[in-house]
C-alpha cells in the first residue's frame, strides 16, 4: 500500500496561496521598479530644464520666458515630489506584502514538515512490518525443518 498523507488537500491549498502571494509580490516588484523609473526621469528633466535655464541666462533671456522656465521647473519638482511619494507607499505595500508571503510560505512549509514526518514514519513502519513478516518466515521455515 503506498504512502497517503492525510492533509494533501491542505499542502495543495497552502502552495496555491503561496503561489497567489508571490504573483501579487511580483506585480509590486514591477510597479516600483516602473515608479521608480519615473522617478529616475523626472530628476533628469529637471536637470536638464536646469542646465538649459543656466545656459540661456547667461546668453540673455527675457523675462517671460525665464518665468516660464521657472513655472516648468516647478512644476516638475512637484511631479518629482508626487512619484517619490508615490514611490514610498509602494515600498510600504511591498513591504506588508512580503510579510503576508512570509506568512504564507510559512504556513505552507509546516505542513511540508508534517507530510515528510508522516512518510517517514510510514516508511518506518513497513520496514517494521516487512523485517516482521521476514522474521516470521524464517522461523515457520526453521520450524518445518525441526519437525522433519
Amino acid at each position: 500500500m503506498a504512502f497517503h498523507f492525510s492533509l494533501e488537500s491542505v499542502l495543495r491549498l497552502r502552495a496555491s496561496l503561496e503561489d497567489v502571494e508571490k504573483q501579487r509580490l511580483a506585480a509590486i516588484h514591477r510597479e516600483l521598479a516602473e515608479i521608480s523609473e519615473r522617478v529616475q526621469s523626472a530628476r533628469e528633466a529637471l536637470k536638464v530644464e536646469r542646465e538649459k535655464g543656466a545656459n540661456e541666462l547667461n546668453a540673455g533671456i527675457r523675462s517671460s520666458e525665464l518665468n516660464f522656465q521657472l513655472l516648468c521647473r516647478e512644476q516638475l519638482r512637484h511631479l518629482q515630489q508626487r512619484l517619490q511619494a508615490d514611490q514610498e507607499k509602494v515600498r510600504e505595500r511591498r513591504r506588508q506584502q512580503k510579510e503576508q508571503y512570509l506568512a504564507v510560505r510559512k504556513q505552507r512549509e509546516t505542513v511540508e514538515r508534517l507530510k515528510e514526518k508522516a512518510q517517514k514514519q510510514y516508511e518506518l513502519e513497513t520496514k517494521r512490518k516487512d523485517q516482521s513478516a521476514a522474521d516470521e518466515m524464517f522461523l515457520m521455515r526453521r520450524r518445518v525443518r525441526t519437525d522433519d
